[in-house]
Formats: structure tokens, C-alpha cells, sequence
């Protein structure tokens, strides 16, 4: 049940609406409409359900798409749950549903997203990628770290093929 604070979020995020579905389907390899996002009483349950250990973190070039691209494809090949993808508007909008990590827009560009950070968590809860992209001295970076609850992705020689 929403409550209060939660029911004053989403009126909030009304206004913000039209530029996070915009952001969306750029941060999207498809056309993201309403029914992508689920309701801020699941974002926030995903969220506080959430406690996960850091398992790899690593400041790349952002325009080192091709690595980016290759850590993706390497935790798809064992995490094959939905994911649900959230950024700064996703609090007070709700979170966007993937059906794959591969749905999921690697070559973006650095201003497709206003806040510079961007979460996607499996459905199961057991994997969080968070990716901080930032400017520092006329450069820009991403910061990838990646997250686990069970091991999932340690307990296997994926981990090995992340770091590439």
C-alpha cells in the first residue's frame, strides 16, 4: 500500500515524467513507455530489499564503451533475471523494467542521463551494477562497480572474465 510520503513523491515526479521517459529510451535498446515502469512501492521495496557486497569496481575512460560492453556481456551469460534500472528520477517516478541486462543502451552518451549515476538490480536480488560517470579535469570517467548478496557472480570463473 503507497503511503504518504510515497503518494507525494509520485505527484512530485509528474512534472519529471516526460524527461526521465526521454532519458529512458535513450538508456534503453527499445521504445520505453509507461508500462516499463513499475510503482514507487516496488522501486522502494527493490531498493531497501537490496544489501549486496562489492565484489569489483574499476574507473574507466566513459568513452571505453567496448569495455563496458564486454563486462555486460560476460555477467549476461550467468545472470539471465530481468533487471530494473534506476536513476535519480526513478524515486520519485519509479524504476524501468528490462527484460535482459542486453536491453540495456552500453553506447549511451555522457548527458542521456542527467544525474550522472545509473543502478540496474536483477529481479532476484542478488546482483547490482551502479555506474557513477563523471567529469574530472575536462576528462570523463565511469566508475563501475558491481555488487552481490549470494555469491552469483563470484562463485564462478565470470569474475575472471570481467576483469578484463
Amino acid at each position: 500500500m503507497e503511503s504518504v510520503n510515497q503518494k507525494k513523491r509520485r505527484i512530485f515526479g509528474k512534472k519529471d515524467f516526460k524527461d526521465y521517459l526521454e532519458e529512458l529510451n535513450k538508456l534503453a535498446k527499445f521504445p520505453v513507455t509507461i508500462n516499463h515502469i513499475i510503482s514507487i512501492v516496488e522501486t522502494d521495496k527493490i531498493l531497501e530489499s537490496f544489501n549486496g557486497k562489492r565484489i569489483y569496481k574499476e574507473r574507466m575512460e566513459f568513452k571505453d564503451k567496448i569495455k563496458l560492453q564486454t563486462i555486460f556481456s560476460n555477467i549476461s551469460r550467468i545472470v539471465l533475471d530481468d533487471f530494473l534500472l534506476f536513476t535519480s528520477y526513478s524515486k520519485n517516478c519509479g524504476a524501468m523494467h528490462l527484460k535482459s541486462i542486453n536491453n540495456f543502451n552500453h553506447a549511451f552518451k555522457f548527458n542521456d542521463e542527467h544525474s550522472g549515476l545509473i543502478s540496474l538490480i536483477n529481479e532476484c536480488l542478488d546482483v547490482k551494477i551502479v555506474m557513477d560517470f563523471y567529469e574530472e579535469q575536462n576528462e570523463e570517467y565511469l566508475e563501475l562497480e558491481i555488487y552481490t548478496i549470494d555469491n552469483k557472480i563470484i562463485s564462478t570463473p565470470i569474475l575472471d572474465s570481467i576483469i578484463v
